[in-house]
């Protein structure tokens, strides 16, 4: 896999969740960049709408 940050070399790491659960979830991370990415970022990512196909008009307070 390929970081989509700068294209560098991605590894598996398995992400630590320490926010009261201590959860150890399935991911992964950039040997460049430091990105880390797992299949609930992926997903928001997917899910969040491009910028363009939001209303072009600035918001004018009048």
């Amino acid at each position: 896999m390929s970081c989509p940050r700068c294209r560098g070399v991605m590894i598996a790491q398995d992400l630590h969740d320490h926010h009261g659960t201590y959860l150890t979830l399935p991911g992964w991370r950039c040997l460049s960049c430091g990105e880390v990415l797992d299949a609930t970022i992926l997903t928001n990512r997917q899910s969040v709408k491009s910028p363009t196909s939001r209303s072009s008009s600035p918001n004018v307070c009048r």
